[in-house]
């Protein structure tokens, strides 16, 4: 009896087991066929009932499974590598209003190469889509511009009558690969779109991803200013995370894996700056989304009673709560953005866990900061292109850009803080005794072609009398 008695709990355990087993394989699927739902805070691995099993999660960038594991939880399919390198890089430049120009990027191109990661102005949806029905997408993004070897064949192919160029030419190597390596024309670019209206967002992300020209779509949920609060997007919209949702669900399903979008945001927004806030927020985002890059301004921002300069510097920096961020959220990228002057600062914050650096203000202040970066963070080896080399490559692109139509002040502005201490003092000084720019206005018509190079040579002349050696 005893015997017959076993065997029917032994039976009874195995059936048991095995419907456990059956559930618990059905249950791996379901993770393996869509994305996961994780409770807030809670990281993935505690979602899998059988120790050691590894499970998915849908990647609606790439369109494949990427696999992750307990211990690393980080992806390890070829293909999401490839978008995670394609939208990070752990230097990058901010995006500035008014500075960020596409002749200002060109400058830092010039300067850095590929290396680091470069963002543009913010550029309105709408805006976006006036362009390209105007037909000025091109003109206004900076799109099709010549290359830096263009440029550089350029000052080797000038008739003899640019002859004044030549002191400053003869410092630039004759093979353009010793002077700016294997750069791509916009494979460090990201272009920083706003707007809250999903449609409109989605249709310039279309616009966009049809260019092919940018490494990615970033979604500005920072900017603080009255005119941006006016229009409900930036730093405003943070308030309102499921039009957040909406917005970048819009954005990616236009996109069709074709560009990645990322997302630019503070830490807080008046009263809503808590850190359960911040967690929340990005929480929702990376698992309603597929945003796994998070460019992080280590401030609060007040929408009321400060200027966008004043929510620059009077809201204090929390580089904690970024951190926290960054280990509560291990298998996403944050960068962080805010009050970063120095190699030193800069290196401070890698020794966490954190991903990138973002330097604005500094490097609108000092391109050439772009040097020391790349040498002690990206590339040990990197060779410094001579800086009377990038201004004469410069002055090309400037003379190229004025005969498509761009205002001479506006291509000018990017040089203002090339050269360093009493080079640069010297060289803003002597832009304002300029002959040309001290007669230009911009209501003047001017001929792209005589007037333009009326102001190289001036230009010219003023880079060569910095570089005379003094008594």
């Amino acid at each position: 009896m005893s015997l017959v008695f076993i065997a029917n709990i032994f039976f009874r355990s195995s059936y048991f087991l095995t419907r456990l087993i059956i559930i618990s394989l059905k249950f791996d699927r379901m993770l393996r066929t869509s994305y996961p739902l994780r409770p807030f805070g809670a990281p993935l691995s505690r979602l899998c009932f059988i120790p050691g099993l590894k499970y998915r999660h849908r990647c609606k960038k790439c369109r494949h499974s990427c696999l992750f594991d307990q211990a690393s939880q980080l992806s390890t399919t070829a293909s999401n590598s490839q978008h995670t390198n394609s939208i990070f890089r752990k230097i990058s430049v901010a995006p500035m209003v008014d500075v960020s120009s596409p002749h200002f990027l060109y400058l830092l191109r010039l300067i850095g190469g590929p290396k680091p990661q470069l963002y543009t102005e913010m550029y309105h949806a709408k805006a976006i889509l006036s362009f390209q029905q105007d037909g000025k997408l091109d003109f206004r993004l900076g799109l099709n511009n010549s290359s830096p070897r263009q440029i550089h064949a350029g000052l080797f192919a000038e008739p003899p009558d640019g002859s004044l160029i030549h002191s400053i030419r003869h410092t630039i190597p004759k093979n353009p690969a010793e002077i700016f390596g294997n750069i791509e024309a916009r494979d460090n670019t990201v272009v920083q779109v706003g707007g809250s209206d999903p449609d409109s967002l989605a249709r310039a992300t279309e616009v966009l991803a049809k260019q092919r020209e940018f490494s990615a779509i970033n979604l500005n949920l920072g900017c603080p200013s009255a005119a941006v609060q006016a229009g409900d997007f930036g730093a405003a919209l943070m308030k309102d995370v499921d039009r957040v949702i909406d917005c970048i669900q819009a954005m990616e399903a236009s996109a069709d894996g074709r560009i990645p979008v990322t997302v630019k945001c503070r830490l807080g927004v008046d009263e809503f700056d808590s850190e359960e806030f911040i967690l929340n927020f990005v929480d929702r985002l990376s698992s309603k989304t597929s945003v796994t890059h998070f460019i992080m301004h280590a401030r609060k921002c007040l929408l009321k009673g400060l200027s966008p300069a004043k929510n620059r510097s009077i809201p204090p920096l929390n580089y904690g709560r970024v951190h926290t961020l960054a280990k509560a959220f291990p298998h996403l990228s944050f960068t962080l953005n805010g009050g970063i002057r120095s190699l030193e600062e800069v290196q401070k914050q890698f020794n966490s866990n954190l991903n990138g650096i973002m330097l604005g203000r500094k490097m609108m202040d000092n391109p050439s900061f772009l040097i020391p970066l790349i040498k002690e963070f990206l590339d040990p080896d990197f060779t410094p292109t001579p800086q009377e080399s990038i201004y004469a490559c410069y002055l090309e692109y400037l003379l190229s850009q004025l005969e498509r139509g761009h205002r001479p002040t506006i291509l000018i502005k990017p040089t203002m803080y090339l050269f360093p201490g009493k080079q640069g003092r010297d060289y803003r000084t002597g832009l304002m005794t300029v002959p040309f720019l001290k007669s230009y206005h911009p209501k003047k018509p001017y001929s792209p072609i005589v007037d333009g190079n009326r102001i190289r040579k001036e230009l010219v002349n003023l880079g060569q009398s910095l570089h005379q050696p003094t008594d």
